[in-house]
């Protein structure tokens, strides 16, 4: 496990600093990871199998489309029913009249109702990737702040 750490550059008592490579293969190492994860939860978008399912799916969208107000209600009840996932995540937003932020809440919600625990390692994953690319941002300035001096 040392001889992993260390041939990413990473060793005790000196400061991490990798270069633009090393930052490269890390974030590419966490996507793998996370697309792991998404295939493993059953979350990668599925096309409706049958005419029915796509009908279903095209009926749950122009609902959401149709409906005044916070669409989070509905959200929140149906968000872990595959049909309704699948009809929000696998077509394009505009076409249910979502937000962003919907949408991500639809696919944290079914992520977490499939698979709690790959639900959980994701987001610490993500937290930890967003640490260390806040980490090299400041390490970059730094080292920009001492050639100037």
């Amino acid at each position: 496990m040392i001889d992993q750490l260390r041939s990413l550059g990473i060793e005790k008592g000196k400061p991490f600093s990798p270069d633009a490579a090393t930052q490269g293969a890390l974030n590419a190492g966490v996507a793998r990871q996370i697309a792991k994860w998404a295939e493993k939860t059953g979350l990668a978008i599925k096309p409706p199998s049958n005419v029915a399912e796509a009908m279903i799916q095209c009926e749950v969208r122009a609902h959401l489309a149709t409906m005044k107000g916070s669409k989070l209600g509905f959200l929140e009840q149906y968000a872990t029913n595959p049909l309704v996932a699948s009809a929000i995540l696998a077509a394009p937003k505009f076409l249910s009249g979502l937000t962003d932020a919907e949408v991500i809440f639809v696919k944290q919600r079914a992520e977490q109702h499939v698979s709690p625990e790959i639900a959980e390692a994701r987001a610490a994953t993500l937290k930890a990737l967003e640490q260390a690319e806040h980490g090299w941002q400041k390490a970059i300035d730094k080292i920009g702040e001492r050639a100037l001096t």
